[in-house]
């Protein structure tokens, strides 16, 4: 069965960090995380983003191969294909802000819901 979940709610993005964590405890296999974008702000001004993941209380860290192409002056989608099998307890979008880069965005989850034992 196919499953979506909200990873990160509609907000605006001008400061460098990592938005609030979300299991993804009922996902398994290949998903694909969407995040829509609004236009960065600027010709120079870029936001870069990619997941990181934990378990409990452990520092966050960056999941291998999980970064978005760049979001730069124009709205549109960008997309990560990631492993869910791989995720620890909780999953978030970190965005890295470049030279004042201010856009609302979004991101969910769509992959494969795993099925009650």
């Amino acid at each position: 069965m196919i499953a979506q979940k909200q990873l990160a709610a509609v907000a605006a993005v001008n400061s460098t960090g990592g938005l609030a964590g979300v299991s993804m405890a009922e996902f398994h296999g290949r998903a694909k995380v969407i995040i829509l974008h609004a236009a960065s702000g600027g010709p120079t001004a870029t936001i870069a983003a990619k997941l990181q993941h934990r378990n409990g209380s452990e520092p966050w860290e960056d999941i291998p191969g999980a970064a978005a192409p760049v979001i730069d002056n124009q709205a549109g989608v960008k997309e990560i294909e990631v492993d869910a099998d791989g995720f620890k307890d909780e999953v978030r979008l970190h965005c890295t802000v470049n030279n004042g880069a201010a856009a609302a965005l979004g991101a969910v989850v769509v992959g494969a819901r795993k099925y009650a034992n």
